[in-house]
């Protein structure tokens, strides 16, 4: 079966789909990239860092079809797989 993947952030697509999960986490990542390594800066001592990376790092939720991502309060992220019919 062939899916694409959308990311919903706070409601709003972005307007592109993505072949792979993995391409759709690095959409992700770029687009808030600066605020992920100044994160990571302001916990980098704290045990709290890991609890974020988790957040971000998570694996496809293959049993529901939506895997939801949480960068801090206000970043709301959903990553949705479609099948290709």
């Amino acid at each position: 079966m062939n899916n694409i993947y959308t990311v919903i952030e706070n409601g709003v697509s972005y307007p592109k789909a993505y072949k792979t999960y993995e391409l759709a986490i690095a959409a992700v990542k770029e687009k808030h990239q600066k605020h992920i390594e100044e994160l990571i800066l302001m916990c980098k001592y704290l045990p709290a860092i890991e609890c974020i990376l988790a957040f971000i790092n998570i694996p496809e939720d293959l049993e529901f079809w939506i895997t939801y991502l949480y960068i801090e309060t206000d970043f709301y992220i959903e990553i949705h797989r479609l099948s290709i019919a």
